[in-house]
């Protein structure tokens, strides 16, 4: 039996050894909620998409291979792009017209991520030729535009840390449960 190690799979550790050099040099990944909606626009457009992109590129892969089951080139092609696509497009429509808001009305609120999440609701709307689906789109991006910005205003945390350690989930293996004290350590229960 072969086993490698990690200086054999180097590009599979690349992500992971570049964000502790990163880490070491004190760079922070791009975040989006770091500095205002009006300012940095092209590389909050730039992330936006790319989040988009890994979205679309999923649904796609499930679309083709889980669901219809394709087989050839072109349909897979055309499934991978009838997610993307839009999906791309949404978020982009989302950066920009949350960036466009904060410049027009000068301020940073939830009400423009609300007003972008109908936005890029909206294109899946023309996707699927809906207005129903559309406003159906909208609304839940629009919540949860809304729920993110409040909670980055308010300093809140919607998805707190998990800390890997297996006695939240087994906390009976913190006791000893035998009837019998051990005799190599006396007076511990």
């Amino acid at each position: 039996m072969i086993v490698l190690g990690p200086s054999d799979q180097a590009w599979i550790y690349r992500n992971f050894v570049k964000e502790l050099e990163d880490k070491q040099k004190g760079i922070k990944p791009f975040d989006y909620y770091d500095t205002p909606a009006d300012q940095l626009g092209l590389e909050k457009l730039i992330y936006f998409t790319k989040f988009g992109a890994k979205i679309g590129i999923f649904a796609g892969g499930m679309d083709a291979f889980g669901i219809t089951h394709v087989t050839e080139l072109v349909p897979i092609v055309t499934r991978f792009a009838y997610w993307t696509i839009p999906f791309v497009t949404a978020a982009g429509a989302f950066a920009t017209s949350n960036y466009a808001l904060a410049k027009v009305r000068k301020q940073d609120t939830p009400l423009n991520h609300i007003i972008s999440g109908y936005v890029a609701g909206s294109v899946f709307g023309a996707k699927w030729n809906s207005c129903r689906a559309g406003a159906w789109a909208g609304t839940i991006f629009a919540f949860f535009a809304f729920i993110k910005k409040y909670s980055v205003d308010k300093n809140l945390t919607l998805f707190p840390e998990y800390k890997n350690n297996h006695y939240n989930f087994l906390p009976f293996l913190k006791h000893r449960w035998s009837l019998v004290q051990d005799p190599d350590r006396p007076n511990q229960s």
